[in-house]
């Protein structure tokens, strides 16, 4: 669990820098119609809105849910310091050690513009 947890935390740092560069991004096709409505679906009608700010927040939710899941990982695994615990866990201690990131994870559905509802 603490390599996995390891693991995941190498992420968080990629996914940050990966929103930051997203929010260097402008976009200026030109002023006529097409390029217009370019302009408006990427970075909204007052460059506050949009695909880009869409996946920024993304992004941040996607560090956030990760950084959840590497602690909630860390705590488990000092909870259940061998595989002989691990095995005695319950189904229920995993869901509530998950619960936070469970949520995190459904505000990047939900930012995405998709609909999360498929949880707990």
């Amino acid at each position: 669990m603490l390599l996995c947890a390891d693991n995941i935390d190498k992420l968080i740092p990629f996914t940050r820098r990966a929103a930051a560069l997203l929010q260097e991004v402008r976009v200026e096709p030109g002023a006529f119609y097409h390029a217009n409505q370019i302009r408006a679906k990427i970075s909204g009608l007052n460059a506050d809105s949009g695909l880009k700010e869409r996946y920024i927040k993304v992004l941040h939710d996607l560090a956030q849910g990760l950084g959840d899941l590497r602690d909630d990982l860390k705590v488990l695994a000092n909870q259940y310091t061998t595989l002989e615990d691990a095995g005695r866990m319950k189904a229920t201690d995993l869901q509530k050690s998950m619960q936070s990131t469970s949520s995190d994870f459904t505000s990047l559905v939900t930012d995405a513009g998709g609909s999360g509802g498929g949880g707990s």
